[in-house]
């Protein structure tokens, strides 16, 4: 099972998701809430890339135990990576797996992101960030049923 996570996708959804937060902060003011750019400036681009690095790290200890061949993870622009899933793993679930992911490294970059912009709601987005690597460790481990038949005589 292959799969590969873009990074100016996550890049631009956790952006929405920070506009969304930072409009939220302050619903006194709607007008004064302007959106927080993940891409603010190029000054920014190495803690960008740092933030980046730091989820394809963390995917990799989460996925490591199914990774086939070396690490591909740690390059600029994606994060990708060969699976090999035991027999008992449905293949239906590989989407649904992808978008776990997805999930993942975009939670992941808003609760570093806000560590440094949002501090006072950095907490709360890091339990969501947990949230979602525990969600992804448990579709890791679904399983199907073995199907029961009675014998036949």
């Amino acid at each position: 099972m292959y799969i590969s996570i873009s990074r100016t996708t996550c890049f631009q959804e956790a952006s929405r998701q920070l506009a969304y937060i930072a409009a939220q902060s302050s619903p006194s003011q709607p007008d004064a809430a302007e959106p927080i750019p993940l891409f603010p400036e190029e000054s920014d681009e190495p803690l960008l890339q740092q933030f980046w690095e730091a989820a394809c790290r963390e995917a990799d200890i989460l996925l490591s135990r199914y990774r086939v061949g070396p690490c591909q993870g740690n390059t600029c622009h994606q994060y990708a990576v060969t699976l090999h899933m035991p027999p008992a793993f449905d293949p239906g679930l590989a989407p649904m797996l992808s978008g776990l992911l997805y999930a993942f490294f975009t939670a992941f970059l808003v609760a570093a992101y806000a560590r440094t912009v949002l501090p006072e709601r950095a907490h709360s987005l890091e339990i969501v960030a947990l949230h979602q690597q525990q969600r992804l460790r448990d579709a890791l481990h679904l399983r199907r049923l073995p199907i029961r038949r009675p014998p036949v005589f």
